[in-house]
């Protein structure tokens, strides 16, 4: 055999093998298992027999990934053993045995979730609504199998929800991997108790809160144990118990703001928080005569209608004492209403002025009906002062006083 007989017979050979591999007769490999549809868990391996004596590789891809597996083979008999975490996993399964890169079979398997339900995931949001209608909340239920796979499309879920005597349930069906249901809110405050159940497995329970609805308009009144201005009593204001436009009474620790304007035109303000509807603030009356203009607001909800209130002068007069040369100014004694020595802690002040300017400012408060100033001669000198002295709304001037 010459040299260039051999080399043509060898590449012809070659042709003859490249061209069988390449175009690989299908039908001599033969797929034994026959499902398409598995349930999770089930799929333990994919069974091929073959009369090639080549092993092709197994190409599985789910929505989870995808890999390629080597078989065992026994004779003509090759076994593909699935990996768990591809057969537990609910949804469509792509195969295809490959050889040389090509695809010499393909195919697609249903993996579908088990009907024993191991737990019915639900999702209450949000926690709480409220009164009225037109609030809701919504229940989302995800039924899931042993594997943690959503049940199957269609699947009945009951829905079950009770609030104060009333119980309901509902027929709900699984569709793209859950079921919810809205719920809207009634009239009144309450607690909703929600569950669902799934082939007979139960949810745990959930609940829902209907708070009261906005606020409405309220009512203020104003309690004291005598209306005199001694700047010692307290005034307790009480809001008349707030409700929304239902009846319902609104949720504790509401803010409620009082804002209070004297005759003068100053404004004060205090503050309280609902319990059981009804808010308290309280006031210390003024130490003069006065007229309080109240209001009251849950700003940007409900306010009050306003009220007046009075006080009336609790010290009519009081004596001012000048003695040690002027230096020392005793004030009092200060008698209130019943002509009983006024309650410590009266403000009393004094301005002191020297050629039309203030010299100095001070401020005292009383003791046992009296408070005393004493001017020291480091900072007063031995001059002449005017002095106005101001306690309990009465003012009393003193010119030209001479001190030494």
């Amino acid at each position: 055999m010459t040299k260039r007989y051999y080399i043509s017979t060898l590449f012809f050979m070659s042709c003859l093998f490249l061209t069988g591999q390449n175009n690989t007769d299908v039908s001599k490999i033969k797929l034994h298992t026959h499902d398409t549809i598995f349930v999770a868990g089930t799929l333990q391996n994919l069974d091929f027999s073959t009369s090639y004596a080549f092993t092709p590789l197994l190409y599985i891809s789910n929505s989870y990934g995808t890999t390629f597996i080597e078989p065992n083979r026994i004779q003509k008999f090759l076994f593909y053993k699935i990996p768990n975490n591809i057969s537990n996993k609910r949804g469509q399964l792509n195969w295809a045995l490959v050889h040389n890169k090509k695809k010499l079979l393909t195919g697609k398997i249903e993996i579908i979730s088990d009907t024993i339900v191991k737990k019915v995931e639900t999702y209450v949001g949000p926690p709480s609504i409220e009164a009225g209608g037109r609030d809701f909340s919504m229940s989302v239920m995800i039924p899931t199998d042993t594997l943690d796979n959503p049940v199957m499309d269609n699947s009945k879920v009951i829905f079950k929800k009770q609030f104060l005597t009333r119980e309901d349930s509902i027929q709900l069906k699984i569709k793209n991997l859950f079921c919810y249901r809205k719920i809207y809110s009634p009239k009144k405050t309450g607690r909703f108790l929600i569950s669902s159940a799934c082939y007979n497995k139960q949810s745990t329970e959930h609940t829902l809160y209907v708070w009261a609805s906005l606020p409405t308009d309220f009512t203020i009144s104003a309690h004291s144990n005598h209306m005199y201005a001694d700047g010692n009593q307290i005034n307790t204001i009480t809001t008349s118990t707030i409700k929304d436009a239902y009846g319902n009474i609104v949720s504790d620790g509401t803010a409620v703001e009082l804002v209070v304007k004297d005759k003068t035109g100053n404004i004060l303000s205090a503050n309280g928080n609902t319990i059981n509807g009804v808010a308290i603030a309280k006031l210390v009356h003024p130490d003069h005569a006065q007229s309080w203009n109240i209001k009251a607001y849950v700003y940007g909800m409900a306010e009050s209608k306003p009220i007046i209130v009075n006080f009336e002068q609790a010290i009519k007069d009081y004596e001012i004492v000048f003695s040690e040369h002027n230096r020392e100014i005793t004030i009092g004694p200060l008698k209130s209403f019943m002509h009983q020595m006024i309650p410590d802690g009266l403000r009393i002040e004094l301005d002191i002025k020297k050629e039309d300017r203030t010299h100095k400012y001070m401020v005292h408060t009383s003791k046992d009906g009296y408070a005393t100033f004493y001017l020291d001669p480091e900072n007063y000198k031995n001059e002449t002062y005017d002095f106005k002295i101001e306690a309990a709304g009465i003012t009393k001037i003193f010119k030209n006083k001479r001190v030494w």
